[in-house]
């Protein structure tokens, strides 16, 4: 899916250029952000009391 959009504005270069600033190696897709919200929905986040929560791939840290 990423890489269509990347082709209709402008190409595979734009969808490459961000790929290597990337530090996991890949773009997030729908299903990644979608794991990041039941988590936080769910039990198993009762410890988190605040803050911020990345779910960019590490381009954050960058």
């Amino acid at each position: 899916m990423l890489e269509g959009i990347a082709e209709a504005a402008g190409g595979n270069a734009l969808y490459d250029a961000l790929l290597s600033h990337t530090p996991s190696g890949r773009i997030a897709e729908a299903a990644d952000i979608a794991e990041v919200a039941l988590f936080l929905a769910s039990e198993d986040s009762n410890v988190l009391t605040g803050g911020e929560d990345f779910a960019d791939g590490g381009m954050a840290q960058v």
